[in-house]
């Protein structure tokens, strides 16, 4: 997770408010109902109070799932980041971007209220919070204001991504492979690969690459199987799912890649969606795709398999 990345998820849904919010407590809530240790064993309803399930939310969507405290409560939250070293108290702290702030709003040293830091001149600070009027919204305060209660600092990822290549190059991670994602831009469809010598074949056969879709664990796990249907179109799908599909009539082309374990941590959940004027089943690790597909008529079919990240 980078401190952009982070902050460009939650640019993106200022002005979402109640009861439209409902999607960013679902990314909080999906996200414990498939990797389990839930926070205090509690599933936020979406009356709660939610500027702190909004923090954590968008950390899950900027991929920063694994190394940033999540939870649903602020105090809550404060104590992990203690646990981690990295909670500064008081307010005289100038923060950085894409700190976790926290209100006391009382002055009782209980804090009411998260955001988190967009920007910092040194004097002025602008922070973008959910649950700010029922709403995602920005906030402009004074460094040092007496109702800081402190920050939590994430742990970042400073390095800007790669731009991605015209041509699938071969750096596979050490601990899984890269299921490639590559576009059809003449049918519409997606398709998904381990291989990249078979990606740069559609590339040369004008497919468009659209990168590194997640990492699937190197043949361990559940298979997870290619198949093509009498039109060309491909799905991938688990074992008994395939079955289905084989006895309508798909036929398989072998397995494509693996599927982590739900109970496996870190674990990022797979989310399909389905196309219905084309046709095409799209796979997609990031929650925030997912529903913005499904705004669009898209039809979502929750999670189907499980990457390392």
């Amino acid at each position: 997770m980078t401190r952009d990345g982070l902050l460009d998820i939650l640019r993106g849904w200022i002005g979402v408010h109640e009861p439209d919010h409902k999607f960013i407590i679902d990314i909080y809530n999906d996200f414990f109902d498939a990797v389990g240790n839930r926070p205090r064993g509690y599933r936020v309803t979406y009356s709660d109070a939610w500027c702190a399930t909004c923090a954590s939310s968008a950390a899950i969507e900027a991929g920063g799932a694994s190394t940033t405290p999540l939870e649903c409560g602020c105090e809550e939250m404060i104590n992990l980041f203690k646990e981690q070293g990295r909670y500064v108290s008081g307010n005289a702290y100038a923060p950085e971007k894409g700190d976790f702030i926290f209100y006391d709003w009382q002055g009782d040293g209980h804090a009411d209220h998260v955001g988190v830091v967009e920007i910092c001149d040194g004097t002025n600070i602008t922070v973008i919070e959910g649950n700010n009027n029922n709403a995602v919204r920005r906030r402009t305060l004074r460094v040092g204001a007496s109702y800081i209660r402190g920050y939590g600092r994430p742990i970042f990822e400073e390095a800007a991504p790669a731009p991605i290549p015209e041509h699938i190059p071969v750096d596979e991670p050490a601990d899984g492979n890269h299921v490639y994602r590559l576009y059809n831009p003449t049918t519409g469809e997606h398709f998904y690969t381990e291989s990249a010598g078979e990606g740069n074949a559609l590339i040369d056969a004008g497919w468009s690459f659209e990168g590194s879709a997640w990492i699937a664990p190197k043949q361990s796990g559940a298979p997870v199987y290619r198949l093509i249907n009498s039109a060309g179109w491909h799905m991938y799908a688990l074992e008994d799912e395939k079955r289905v599909l084989v006895e309508s009539g798909w036929k398989e082309e072998g397995i494509a890649f693996y599927s982590c374990a739900p109970t496996d941590l870190p674990i990022v959940p797979i989310y399909r969606i389905y196309n219905p004027g084309t046709g095409d089943h799209l796979f997609a690790a990031n929650l925030q795709e997912y529903y913005n597909l499904v705004s669009v008529g898209w039809t979502g079919e929750g999670i189907r398999f499980y990457g390392l990240r």
